[in-house]
């Protein structure tokens, strides 16, 4: 099956008739037939049935119709976007959930009102799965924090957050962490592959405390919320605090900050299309206006 084919049985079931499908086609009849022949056994079903001298489309065929109309949709959509100087079509972005959540929204709504044409897809996890997903191909643009395999992936980066993870408590909890006084507690992180969790774990190392159990969650407001409820520590971008209603039941420590970068990541194959260089573009130019600024 292809455009070609899939060109002719659209102008027949639209037109109802091989003859009327064939003048809007500018070909012959017998072509019309062929190539619906040809169509109906390679998928192995009818897609018509002739009731008084008039073709009916079959229910085979009624799906068949939906998914061409799809597809024509699609093609005609491409052809316009490369075709047009304005930027358009999907934009997939791969980032990590803090980055998402405190970051990306200010950038995306402007880099929207800026470029409508583009639709967004923004897909959030670990930085060593976001950085899978672009070597392969499978997001156009990343959010990652700052990590020494980048360079040997092929990726290209750009230093865009400036972050800095401090460790939380309970707020009964002081510091300096003593072992006796965290029996009790567990690392309380995001899924294994996340940047912030490997720092972590090399902390409470250094600090001696490398023994607690590990729980994982999925969001950070998760994790805080667990952190108030007495349940661990964790360690996490000091910006996304100001976004949790339980701030009052945790302790930051600032006497262990550790500085993180975030990073926006691409393959330099993927800079050639024209929504993808818009949006390095845009952020780049975000970023030297007020975005950096915002984060010191």
């Amino acid at each position: 099956m292809n455009s070609a084919a899939l060109k002719v049985f659209k102008a027949v079931a639209e037109a109802g008739s091989v003859h009327q499908a064939a003048e809007r086609l500018h070909c012959v009849p017998s072509n019309v037939t062929t190539r619906l022949k040809e169509l109906e056994h390679s998928l192995g079903v009818a897609l018509f049935s002739r009731e008084k001298r008039r073709l009916q489309i079959t229910a085979e065929g009624q799906i068949l119709l939906e998914y061409a109309k799809q597809v024509f949709a699609l093609l005609e959509a491409a052809e316009g976007a490369l075709k047009s100087d304005t930027p358009a079509g999907p934009l997939h972005l791969v980032s990590m959930e803090t980055t998402a959540a405190v970051r990306l929204p200010s950038l995306l709504t402007a880099f929207h009102q800026s470029f409508p044409a583009i639709s967004l897809k923004l897909t959030t996890t670990t930085t060593q799965h976001a950085l899978e997903m672009l070597r392969k191909g499978e997001a156009d643009i990343g959010f990652v924090a700052d990590n020494p395999h980048i360079s040997s992936l092929g990726l290209m980066t750009y230093p865009l957050f400036h972050e800095e993870l401090v460790l939380i408590s309970p707020a009964e909890l002081s510091f300096p962490l003593t072992a006796s006084a965290c029996r009790d507690m567990s690392m309380l992180v995001f899924k294994d592959g996340c940047n912030y969790r490997q720092r972590f774990q090399s902390w409470l190392e250094t600090q001696q405390l490398g023994h607690l159990s590990i729980q994982e969650f999925g969001s950070f407001q998760a994790i805080l919320g667990c952190v108030s409820a007495g349940m661990g520590l964790a360690m996490l971008p000091k910006s996304v605090i100001t976004l949790d209603s339980a701030q009052s039941l945790i302790r930051l420590h600032a006497a262990a900050p550790l500085p993180v970068t975030t990073q926006m990541v691409w393959s330099e194959q993927r800079a050639v299309s024209k929504t993808v260089r818009a949006f390095l573009d845009f952020s780049r130019h975000e970023s030297e206006s007020h975005l950096d600024k915002a984060a010191v």
